[in-house]
């Protein structure tokens, strides 16, 4: 046990305070029997009593010394606990002093530490590990930009396939590793329903007849599916009213062939990628249990509503950003979570614009030329609204050479291109195509029989 002075204070100060009350008593008994003594000697008077009178004086001296000592001895104890204060206040005064004139220094601030974030590469975990993928996020979140980069990543033992529905000529570079024949560009806004179904419809059944193994995949990106393509659905009254009952139900089927093809495409070098606005399973036309064969992913950035982000949490189960992930301009989400997206830009060289053809011409695919209605479809190959897309007349003559049955107005488009007579006639007359049908027409003979047309037509 440590014993302190404070202890040691503490244990003498009732020794101090009765020595110093026997103190006082000492001083006031001898004052006052001093006095006593004095006036008792003052009592006797005259020569005969001056023996009586000295000695109670002197026995007087005594107890007036002793009251002399013991007030001395109560005045040095008072000024010795005076001077003690007098330390003890000093001490504290230049305590304070000190404090008070030395440099302030600022509190040390505790930093918590903060959480790293994930940083995420969506496109190289797209084009490094091919597989079915829904690619969803809001208008303008940047899904085609990392499509486009995934693209850019993929092996050359892919081959690419697209349905593009915007057209938007300003991702025209998105597509630049797409042969021609094996992309379709239109505009679903400005195209009838029948349209949009036939021309996707065939684009899909050229993608499955195409060949394809585990070493050599082909790949087909729909961008996008929901709004654009479902809202061209066609319920059976649309579908027969448009003569083309074939077609009804057609954005359903088409996405529950992409569910099959996620689910046993694999093993046959088959994988599709859907990129959507679509926040439900509803708009997306899938089930909980066909979703299941999709990788899903996701992007975002500030731009992007809260409302998106609980809709995607709600219906397909995608977690919600951190409030720390969302102060970040361009997020993604590779199916693990939330992260900030790792910065990344397309090449220049695949940011070339499309290449020009034979006299500077932009080499477009048939399938780029704006078509609106079915019968504008039907109008090369009798009816058949599959397979038309692509066809050039090397393709006709060698069908022929093969004695591949074709339609009689087929053959009758051919023989004319053949003598360069597409005139305004012919298309009015012998392909019956008047009135608002007539430029569509023309337009599409030019495309398909680019070298032989009448740039002179009426």
């Amino acid at each position: 046990m440590v014993v302190t002075r404070q202890m040691i204070d503490r244990c003498e100060a009732p020794q101090q305070k009765q020595s110093e009350a026997n103190l006082r008593l000492f001083s006031v008994g001898g004052l006052l029997l001093s006095a006593v003594l004095t006036i008792a000697g003052c009592a006797f008077q005259g020569i005969e009593n001056h023996w009586w009178r000295t000695s109670f004086f002197l026995m007087a001296t005594a107890p007036l010394v002793a009251s002399k000592v013991a007030s001395d001895e109560l005045t040095i104890r008072a000024r010795a606990r005076e001077d003690r204060t007098d330390v003890f206040t000093q001490a504290r005064q230049d305590n304070l002093y000190k404090y008070l004139t030395q440099p302030q220094q600022a509190p040390e601030q505790v930093i918590e530490p903060v959480e790293e974030l994930p940083v995420h590469y969506l496109s190289g975990l797209l084009s490094s590990e091919l597989k079915s993928t829904m690619l969803l996020g809001a208008p303008r979140a940047g899904k085609g930009y990392a499509m486009a980069k995934a693209v850019e990543l993929l092996p050359d033992n892919v081959s690419l396939w697209a349905i593009d529905p915007k057209n938007d000529h300003k991702e025209d570079h998105y597509w630049s590793r797409f042969p021609a024949s094996q992309i379709t560009r239109f505009d679903c806004t400005v195209m009838s329903r029948e349209a949009v179904a036939s021309r996707v419809v065939g684009m899909w059944e050229r993608f499955m007849a195409a060949p394809s193994s585990a070493d050599n995949p082909k790949l087909l990106i729909i961008d996008e599916t929901a709004p654009g393509l479902a809202s061209k659905e066609m319920n059976m009254s649309q579908a027969k009213a448009a003569e083309a009952s074939e077609l009804a139900g057609w954005f359903k089927l088409l996405m529950k062939d992409c569910a099959v093809l996620a689910s046993v495409g694999p093993s046959l070098g088959r994988f599709v990628w859907i990129l959507s606005q679509a926040s439900t399973g509803e708009d997306l036309g899938i089930s909980n249990g066909s979703k299941g064969g999709y990788r899903i992913v996701a992007v975002g950035n500030k731009k992007t509503a809260n409302s998106w982000y609980q809709s995607v949490n709600s219906s397909l189960k995608i977690g919600l950003p951190s409030e720390q992930v969302l102060g970040h301009g361009y997020i993604q989400n590779d199916g693990t979570g939330w992260g900030v997206s790792r910065p990344f830009q397309l090449t220049p060289a695949y940011s070339d614009p499309t290449p020009t053809g034979e006299g500077g011409r932009p080499s477009y695919a048939p399938e780029q030329s704006e078509v609106t209605s079915a019968k504008k479809l039907q109008l090369l190959n009798g009816g058949v609204t599959t397979g038309v897309y692509g066809f050039e007349p090397s393709d006709i003559e060698s069908y022929q050479n093969e004695s591949v049955a074709i339609s009689p107005l087929l053959a009758l488009v051919h023989e004319q291109a053949r003598t360069g007579k597409f005139t305004s006639a012919f298309i009015k007359e012998q392909l019956g195509m008047e009135g608002r049908h007539y430029a569509t027409a023309r337009k599409l003979l030019e495309l398909l029989f680019i070298d032989q047309a009448d740039s002179k037509g009426a």
